[in-house]
């Protein structure tokens, strides 16, 4: 009879906090009491990700994280992992992902102002960061999981991006 693998409950590392090896189990799941919802991965792209970047897992285990990429070996941009929560997760070097809950992200804006919960955000091919304005509505009905703002931020009237608060739900 198989039974089901025990939930991971003891961590050695905060979620701010990444390392050169792999302390926590790659893949690996945590939750919060506030329904949160974490993933320890591997950067393996030639780059450092920083706080609120929105990578792509890199292969179908979940444990590598990339920026989002257009082919589909490696799943588009319809492949989302979650926001880094560390201040830089190094090319190489294990951290955090948050998968779901009330996230802090990076937003490519276009010209419009958005409004809490009523704009959806979407991944962007090539780069960690989501997007808000007109070309969300595409990447929706192409069955992109969307987040949600949480916080109002008024047009720039050019594509800045900065990090807002935002709900997400991104595949587990």
């Amino acid at each position: 009879m198989a039974y089901p693998k025990p939930e991971k409950t003891l961590f050695q590392t905060d979620l701010t906090e990444t390392a050169t090896t792999d302390i926590e189990g790659a893949g690996a799941v945590r939750k919060d009491v506030d329904g949160n919802v974490y993933r320890w991965v591997l950067n393996s792209h030639s780059a450092a990700l920083t706080v609120g970047n929105v990578p792509n897992y890199d292969g179908a285990d979940r444990t590598q994280v990339i920026l989002p990429v257009t082919t589909a070996a490696k799943g588009g941009i319809y492949n989302t992992a979650g926001a880094v929560m560390a201040s830089s997760l190094a090319s190489g070097s294990y951290g955090w992902i948050q998968c779901k809950g009330a996230a802090t992200v990076s937003v490519k804006q276009d010209s419009i102002a958005l409004t809490v919960l009523s704009h959806r955000l979407a991944p962007q091919a090539d780069a960690a960061v989501l997007i808000a304005g007109a070309a969300v509505a595409a990447s929706a009905a192409n069955g992109i999981q969307p987040a949600f703002p949480m916080t109002s931020l008024a047009s720039t009237g050019t594509a800045a991006t900065t990090n807002i608060a935002a709900t997400i739900d991104f595949r587990m």
